[in-house]
């Protein structure tokens, strides 16, 4: 008997399978890098949304070569992952820490950052492109989920479908909590676990819920998620929210570049800018993947996200007084 895995025990557990390794392809190809977490795109989430505070504390006003050894070593574990939405949304996060910060150097940092790193990650994406960019079969899945998803919507565009009936947590509640895989199943009362294609009308008695048409369903976009699950009008508020959150990013922004602003007041201001930009990068992801309901990342990244902006606006305050 080996000693496997569980995610109850940190030591394993006898007869418990280990921790499942992602491949670029199914079971051959590049062994995709996840380091401590669940999936190789939970280490994908978790260094896009943090790479803007990394950037502003490790990076910014270090001289170019720190920038471009730090950012490069960084943009290598986020290829390592083999998350496209990851790499995409690094680059357009890079791309607009760049601008802000070395506005007046531009012809510098093309020549001796961007230039070089492009080269650098041009090589290492074309070595390996049947991995990392010719993968056919995930590149036409993402449109065609994305096109059903739009379907999906307009069955009941103004209250939605009900929490639960798509992206992960269709699958849990289907599979009584147990993802088995990514085809639609459908649990009936008494015969167990049917496979099926479409969209089949059952019943599953789960604690104490009656859930009719209980198909598990991704339509591989965190925002088509929640209007599928909620309607347009809680989409509308949801994005509300949302956007006042870039909002409070760009008034931060607008305030580091304030002369009149003391340092500890831009200290501040950078933090919560970091934030704003990570919560960009996320959103990012989330037009191909649910970055929105990953816990391990999402739960540690809006509490510190919150704390800082209650301390934020806290010092904003006690300077007016």
């Amino acid at each position: 008997t080996r000693v496997g895995y569980s995610q109850w025990n940190v030591e394993g557990a006898v007869g418990i399978a280990p921790p499942a390794v992602y491949y670029t392809q199914y079971n051959e190809g590049y062994v995709r890098n996840q380091f401590l977490f669940e999936r190789p795109i939970s280490l994908g989430f978790f260094l896009v949304v943090f790479w803007p505070l990394f950037f502003m504390f490790v990076i910014k006003k270090r001289g170019w070569q720190n920038a471009l050894w730090r950012g490069g070593m960084f943009g290598l574990i986020i290829l390592s992952t083999f998350s496209r939405a990851a790499r995409i949304a690094w680059f357009f996060q890079t791309g607009i820490l760049i601008l802000m910060q070395y506005q007046g150097k531009m012809l510098k940092v093309l020549i001796y950052g961007i230039l070089p790193m492009l080269i650098i990650f041009g090589g290492i994406i074309y070595v390996g492109r049947d991995q990392i960019i010719g993968r056919t079969f995930s590149n036409l899945g993402h449109f065609k989920m994305i096109a059903e998803a739009i379907e999906k919507v307009k069955e009941k565009p103004l209250r939605g479908q009900g929490a639960g009936t798509a992206g992960p947590a269709s699958f849990q509640l289907v599979n009584e909590g147990y993802l088995l895989n990514r085809q639609p199943r459908i649990v009936g009362v008494d015969d167990g676990v049917i496979p099926t294609t479409g969209e089949t009308t059952s019943t599953n008695k789960m604690k104490g819920l009656k859930i009719s048409k209980a198909v598990a369903y991704n339509p591989e976009n965190q925002f088509l998620q929640i209007w599928i699950e909620y309607g347009v009008l809680a989409f509308i508020g949801w994005m509300v929210l949302y956007l006042y959150l870039h909002k409070v990013g760009y008034t931060a922004y607008l305030e580091t570049k304030d002369i009149k602003k003391s340092k500890q007041e831009r200290f501040y201001s950078y933090i919560i800018l970091a934030f704003s930009l990570g919560l960009l990068g996320l959103s990012i992801e989330g037009l191909v993947l649910h970055s929105f309901v990953d816990r391990m990342i999402v739960y540690p990244f809006m509490a510190l996200f919150g704390i800082a902006y209650a301390v934020y606006i806290k010092f904003r305050l006690r300077s007016s007084e």
